[in-house]
């Protein structure tokens, strides 16, 4: 399901609400400013979960915000995570342009990363609600995959928010690494990434 629109602050919650049925415009949008909302979705092609991630794209502050909301019982209570960016700065160079997937990474004309956005412990309900944001410009943070581009194309790059399960918090390391690292502090089953939000470029056709 593609939803893709630009909105003013005030219509994002309303967008929210109405995601299901795909009922988001707003004529007043500022030129500033491009919000996609999309769903969170099992990680890898598996179907819709009760969640949703907005993503911001702030052109007179060259800043990347995603503001993600997971229903209770969508994460295991108690347990770490990590959220990845994956950013594909030249989407049209994609296998599919402007349908890009983790495969291309390593084409060089992709321009492709996946590096660190954060980190958080979800709450007894198994839910939670967080911001990250990230600059345009060279990374400074752990890559999980791809080139270290970092955010080269905030207006036209694709962009993919995964999160990555550790296990119980504090269980098989410290909670700084479960949740500040790819593949360090995991469960015996090993860390895994579990869910995802696919944002498509602004320019896609």
């Amino acid at each position: 399901m593609k939803v893709l629109h630009q909105f003013t602050t005030g219509s994002v919650a309303l967008c929210l609400a109405l995601l299901a049925s795909v009922v988001c415009a707003n004529d007043e949008a500022t030129p500033h400013e491009f919000y996609d909302v999309q769903p969170m979705q099992v990680f890898g092609g598996g179907g819709e979960v009760n969640g949703s991630a907005v993503l911001t794209r702030d052109y007179r502050n060259k800043l990347l915000t995603a503001d993600l909301a997971l229903a209770p019982n969508v994460l295991m209570p108690g347990d770490a995570y990590s959220i990845w960016w994956v950013v594909f700065n030249k989407p049209k160079n994609c296998t599919t342009a402007f349908s890009c997937s983790a495969s291309d990474l390593g084409n060089k004309a992709v321009k492709g990363t996946a590096f660190w956005a954060g980190g958080f412990v979800a709450d007894g309900f198994g839910g939670a609600n967080l911001t990250i944001s990230v600059g345009k410009g060279k990374n400074d943070r752990e890559v999980f995959a791809g080139g270290d581009y970092g955010l080269r194309a905030l207006s036209r790059a694709e962009v993919h928010l995964v999160i990555r399960t550790h296990g119980p918090a504090g269980v098989a390391g410290s909670l700084a690494r479960q949740i500040g690292t790819a593949n360090e502090s995991c469960p015996v089953s090993g860390c895994q990434n579990q869910f995802a939000s696919l944002h498509p470029s602004p320019v896609a056709p």
